[in-house]
């Protein structure tokens, strides 16, 4: 198409592109709506939201059928991308303290932050692998676990110095530039 040859890997990455678009799109509206908003109140104080005239239990599964529906997605683009499926290499451990991680340093509870923590860990991780060689005490483990090491303490940073992680980051900049000229 116009001098680009289109590959299985390259067609993959546009219809993936589509599909975390259209879910990011999803949620931003599922959020803005009477339901999300209901759902974000019993997440945060389920007794008051009920005292309020939310039904806790409907909130709690229509929560749970929105978070399945997006995970069976997920899966099936897991499974399309590896056209076969194994349980023991890729869903370990490892694997799920990545996306603690990815979570973690985006800013928990906010969909700006699953969307730049999974970016940000996405181009940190490589990053880690190249660092980590040059730091005596590291570069005698795996590139792999280099990585894991120097991003856990990236992690426990955000942690500590930034607990919105990203999304703090941005609300500070996006503040001040409101503002600019002017310094109030």
């Amino acid at each position: 198409m116009g001098g680009v040859g289109f590959t299985f890997e390259r067609k993959l990455y546009f219809v993936f592109t589509l599909l975390a678009a259209g879910t990011v799109w999803l949620t931003k509206n599922l959020q803005r709506s009477d339901s999300g908003r209901a759902m974000m109140a019993v997440r945060d104080q389920d007794l008051a939201a009920e005292v309020l005239g939310v039904g806790t239990t409907q909130a709690k599964l229509q929560a749970f059928g929105v978070s399945s529906f997006l995970a069976g997605i997920a899966g099936a683009m897991f499974a399309f991308q590896q056209q076969y499926i194994t349980v023991e290499p890729p869903f370990d451990l490892n694997l799920s303290i990545q996306y603690i991680a990815m979570i973690v340093l985006g800013g928990v509870g906010t969909v700006f932050g699953a969307v730049s923590g999974a970016l940000a860990f996405t181009f940190l991780s490589p990053l880690a692998e190249t660092v980590g060689g040059a730091i005596p005490l590291v570069n005698q483990l795996t590139s792999a676990q280099q990585a894991t090491v120097l991003l856990s303490l990236v992690v426990v940073l955000v942690l500590v110095l930034e607990p919105l992680g990203l999304f703090g980051v941005w609300l500070r900049v996006r503040r001040y530039f409101q503002a600019w000229p002017f310094r109030y």
